[in-house]
């Protein structure tokens, strides 16, 4: 008995399907399998392998699926996982050079999948107004029962004039802005 026996039919199934996504992706940019193979084993560096698998994420996040749109995080990861695992067993000595930039472009292709600019960032709240604020503060005022109530309101109106200019410090120019050195404090 082997282990690769001791694997999961739904593993093998997914694995199966990334490496077909690959072939796919290697068929698209003219370049066998074998090719692939050859150069990988050549390079003791590990940056082929980085190079390809980079290309490979890449092209997941740009893919189309069959409805038309993009493949979904989950799927672009999953992919991305497996393939990534299943050259790293082919190839232990060359992943393990560049193991940490392959885990960081894994990181990486997941903050760009949850912000495609075709899609628009996701799960962004709408921006709060001045209208929102003064709402805010009022109702904590009707319903303050002590002082760490007031102390809310205060915050409140304190993270306002703080965060909610940003918008307005851009038009700032420059001579009037002062920097006074060695603080992290900025006067107008």
């Amino acid at each position: 008995m082997s282990v690769a026996s001791l694997v999961p039919a739904n593993s093998q199934r997914s694995r199966a399907t990334a490496v077909k996504s690959f072939e796919d992706f290697l068929a698209k940019k003219e370049v066998t399998l074998t090719e692939v193979h050859y150069r990988i084993s050549k390079d003791s560096t590990g940056k082929s392998l980085f190079v390809i698998l980079d290309k490979y994420g890449w092209f997941l996040v740009k893919k189309v699926g069959r409805q038309g749109v993009a493949l979904s995080k989950n799927t672009v990861l999953s992919y991305f996982g497996n393939v990534k695992n299943w050259l790293a067993d082919l190839y232990p000595q060359q992943s393990q050079c560049v193991a940490k930039k392959l885990q960081k472009m894994l990181s990486t292709l997941d903050r760009y999948c949850e912000k495609r600019p075709e899609q628009g960032v996701t799960k962004q709240a709408p921006p709060c107004t001045k209208k929102d604020i003064k709402t805010i503060i009022s109702a904590l005022y009707m319903h303050a029962s002590a002082n760490s109530d007031y102390l809310d309101a205060a915050l409140v109106a304190l993270v306002w004039y703080l965060y909610g200019r940003g918008s307005e410090a851009e038009q700032l120019e420059k001579a009037q802005l002062c920097v006074y050195p060695g603080t992290n404090h900025a006067g107008f």
